[in-house]
C-alpha cells in the first residue's frame, strides 16, 4: 500500500498496519474485514487502532479476540523511530514478534508448564509464553524464562477461574531510573511490579534498554466452570445498577437497591458484587495517588472471611471496564461519579483521617488503604 506518511490520517495508518500484518503472518490463511485483520485457522481477530503517530514515536492500541476466550487481550505497543514509518514498523513490529508469537503458541498447543491452582476447587492451566522482545541496550541472555524463574510461585496466587488470563512483563532501565510491570489481564500487579524492578536494577548497562514477554494461562475444561454473562452483559448490568442508584436518596434506598437489582439481574450475587465494586472502582479513579492492593479481604455474613485478589474475582475486571468506559464516554456513570465516591468505603477512611487526625491521605506519600467487602450469607464468589 503506498501512503504518504507525512500527510497520513489515523484511519489510514490503520489499514496500512492490517496489510503488512497480512504479509507477516504469511503461514497463516488471513483476511481484512471490517477494520480488522481475521485469521481463521485461530478464530483470531486483530484490530489495530494508531493512538499517536508523529516523526519520532508511534502509540498503537491491538484489541485481540478469539471465539476460544472468554475475554478481549489488549496490548499497547509503543516505540520511537528515526520517522514516522519507521516508528510505526518498531511498535508493529515488537506487537507481531512479541504478544503474537505466544498467541500462536497458545492456538497451536505448545505450552511449557502445566500448574494446579486453587479458589472455589481445583483449577488446572497450561502455561505459553511469547518472545522475549528486547530493545536497546541489555543483558544478553539465551533464557526464555528469565521472567518466569521470577513468577512462576507468584502468578498462581492471582489466578481464578477464568478460561485465559494473559500476562504482561515489561521491564527497562536507563542509567538508574528503573521500569518494573507486571499487568494481569492488563490490570497492574504492584506486588509483582516491584519483584520485575528489583531483577532491572541488576542489569550491567549503561544506556536504555526494556524487555518485554507474555505469558498465557488457559484453563483446561475439565476444570473450568464458565461465567454466565460476558462483557457487553455486564455493561448493561452496570448501567442497570446506576440508573437504580441515581434514584437512592437514603441509606433505606440503598439497602432496598440490593433487593431490586437482584430481581432486575436474576442474579443476587452479581447485583451483591455491582453494589460493593462499583463504588470503590470510581474512588480508585478518583484519588489515584493512593496505593490499593491487589489482596482484599472478603467478608460473607458475620463469620466468614476470604482472603483473595482482586484478579482472581471473574466479575471484578469486566465491572472495572465497563465503569471506567461509560465514565470516559459521558454514560450516566459520568454524572454519578462523585455520588458513587462519596459512599465508597475509601472515601469514609479519607474524611476520618481528615477529622480525627487532621491528615489529607490524598497528599501523603505512600499512603495505602486496603477494602474490605461485606456480603450476605448467601453470597457465592465466583
Amino acid at each position: 500500500m503506498d501512503i504518504d506518511f507525512k500527510k497520513a490520517e489515523l484511519g489510514d495508518l490503520n489499514y496500512y498496519l492490517l496489510k503488512n500484518m497480512r504479509d507477516v503472518f504469511l503461514e497463516e490463511e488471513s483476511e481484512i474485514r471490517d477494520n480488522t485483520l481475521f485469521i481463521p485457522e485461530y478464530s483470531l481477530s486483530i484490530r489495530p487502532d494508531v493512538i499517536k503517530s508523529d516523526e519520532s514515536m508511534a502509540v498503537i492500541n491491538y484489541h485481540l479476540y478469539s471465539e476460544k476466550w472468554d475475554r478481549e487481550i489488549f496490548e499497547c505497543s509503543a516505540s520511537m523511530g528515526t520517522d514516522r514509518k519507521h516508528a510505526l514498523s518498531m511498535a508493529e513490529g515488537s506487537f507481531c514478534f512479541g504478544i503474537m508469537s505466544g498467541i500462536k503458541f497458545m492456538m497451536n498447543g505448545e505450552s511449557f508448564k502445566e500448574i494446579e491452582t486453587e479458589y472455589n476447587g481445583i483449577h488446572k492451566w497450561k502455561m505459553y509464553s511469547s518472545n522475549i522482545v528486547g530493545m536497546g541496550d541489555i543483558p544478553e541472555t539465551k533464557n526464555p524464562n528469565e521472567f518466569w524463574k521470577i513468577l512462576e510461585n507468584e502468578i498462581p496466587k492471582y489466578l481464578g477461574n477464568q478460561k485465559i488470563s494473559y500476562i504482561k512483563v515489561f521491564a527497562a532501565k536507563n542509567n538508574n531510573q528503573i521500569t518494573g510491570e507486571c499487568r494481569i489481564n492488563d490490570e497492574p500487579i504492584k506486588e509483582l511490579g516491584e519483584l520485575i524492578a528489583d531483577y532491572a536494577s541488576q542489569w550491567n548497562t549503561e544506556n536504555f534498554g526494556s524487555k518485554k514477554q507474555f505469558f498465557f494461562a488457559v484453563q483446561e475444561n475439565s476444570t473450568y466452570i464458565p461465567y454466565p454473562y460476558n462483557e457487553e452483559e455486564i455493561e448493561k448490568f452496570v448501567l442497570e445498577a446506576a440508573y437504580m442508584f441515581d434514584k437512592c436518596e437514603t441509606e433505606k434506598d440503598l439497602d432496598d437497591m440490593i433487593v431490586q437489582l437482584g430481581e432486575k439481574t436474576k442474579d443476587y450475587d452479581l447485583a451483591e458484587e455491582l453494589i460493593n465494586f462499583i463504588p470503590e472502582i470510581c474512588a480508585e479513579r478518583g484519588f489515584p495517588d493512593i496505593t490499593y492492593p491487589e489482596k482484599i479481604n472478603i467478608c460473607i455474613g458475620e463469620d466468614k472471611i476470604l482472603e483473595v485478589n482482586k484478579s482472581q474475582i471473574f466479575s471484578y475486571s469486566m465491572i472495572k471496564k465497563a465503569v471506567n468506559h461509560m465514565i470516559d464516554h459521558g454514560h450516566i456513570l459520568k454524572d454519578l461519579y462523585f455520588k458513587y465516591i462519596g459512599i465508597s468505603s475509601t472515601y469514609n477512611v479519607i474524611c476520618r483521617a481528615k477529622e480525627k487526625d487532621g491528615i489529607d491521605i490524598t497528599k501523603e506519600k505512600g499512603a495505602v488503604i486496603s477494602t474490605a467487602y461485606g456480603f450476605s450469607s448467601e453470597y457465592k464468589l465466583r
